[in-house]
């Protein structure tokens, strides 16, 4: 977990998914000041922004690109030459 520039008390966690068909690909959630509630996506801050805190959400303010390249989950047989 990091914290969210610019977004006092905000934190951003990236996690990679383990099984599934979209194993290796990367989640972003982020967690608002002083609470234990996930918010997984962008209707979900908004919603906490404008009615929880009272305040605007502007979209630029929250990263949802992850910052590290998803893993290649296809494994490869060894060549048989």
């Amino acid at each position: 977990m990091a914290p969210v520039p610019g977004k006092s008390g905000w934190v951003r966690e990236q996690v990679q998914r383990q099984s599934g068909a979209t194993a290796g690909q990367w989640d972003v959630y982020f967690y608002p000041p002083g609470q234990q509630v996930k918010l997984r996506s962008r209707p979900e801050v908004r919603s906490y922004c404008e009615n929880e805190l009272n305040e605007p959400y502007v979209a630029a303010d929250y990263d949802w690109k992850p910052s590290q390249k998803p893993v290649d989950t296809v494994v490869q047989e060894p060549s048989t030459e």
